[in-house]
């Protein structure tokens, strides 16, 4: 699939929403599954969609209200008002001041399927990616679990996997515990000064872990999920 730069701020936003959904709900009873339809509008789930415009999910990423079109709703109530409850409440887990596993879980995927969509599509960041290859994995240092990785699929597209998968990784990003994990998906981490203590550990090809991070800071600059 095809996405023009101008479009990859609100694909970001839907890819990010759809997996924070598989986040949370791990049996699938309300599918959000992202689609760019026609009259710059997206929709939500696979069977009946519920349809924000392109402006409206832009403006709920700034801290205002998406709101849904009334057509949308009025061909699916039920299923529409499951959607818009799961979607304000991935919008209240984003902004939780929780630490946990499953909050660090949530706020990583969201940060790379955010940041896979800018390496993918951005004219001004994909350019970084195209003759990149490799497969960086993301782990939780005390315990040695696997949280996500992010890689290149055979379409030659970024895509972002959670847990532990078979390829074996080129880098690997260590987390000394939940809280420092969080703090960097929050952006509030020093990592110079986290890799200096011991906080934060990086083991393998380096080159491939800076450019994620550089394109993950580029496009935070435009989308806030955390705030």
């Amino acid at each position: 699939m095809k996405i023009d730069s101008e479009k990859v701020r609100v694909w970001a936003i839907a890819r990010a929403l759809n997996a924070a959904n598989l986040i949370l709900e791990k049996k699938g009873r309300c599918c959000l599954y992202p689609s760019l339809l026609d009259g710059k509008r997206v929709g939500f789930g696979k069977k009946n969609p519920l349809v924000f415009s392109e402006t409206s999910l832009l403006i709920a990423s700034e801290g205002g209200r998406a709101i849904p079109c009334l057509k949308s709703i009025l061909g699916s109530p039920l299923l529409s008002t499951k959607r818009i409850a799961r979607l304000l409440g991935i919008s209240r887990h984003l902004k939780s001041n929780l630490v946990s596993r499953r909050q660090l879980d949530l706020m990583l995927i969201v940060g790379l399927e955010v940041t896979a969509c800018y390496m993918n599509y951005h004219f001004k960041i994909r350019g970084m990616f195209e003759i990149e290859s490799g497969h960086a994995q993301f782990f939780l240092n005390e315990d040695g679990s696997v949280l996500a990785s992010i890689l290149k699929n055979s379409d030659e597209l970024w895509v972002v996997k959670s847990g532990k998968i078979n390829n074996t990784p080129s880098v690997r990003l260590g987390f000394k515990d939940i809280l420092t994990g969080i703090e960097s998906c929050l952006g509030i981490l020093d990592h110079n000064r986290a890799t200096a203590l011991g906080e934060f550990l990086v083991k393998g090809r380096i080159p491939l872990i800076d450019k994620i991070g550089y394109a993950s800071r580029f496009a935070f600059s435009e989308l806030s999920f955390f705030k």
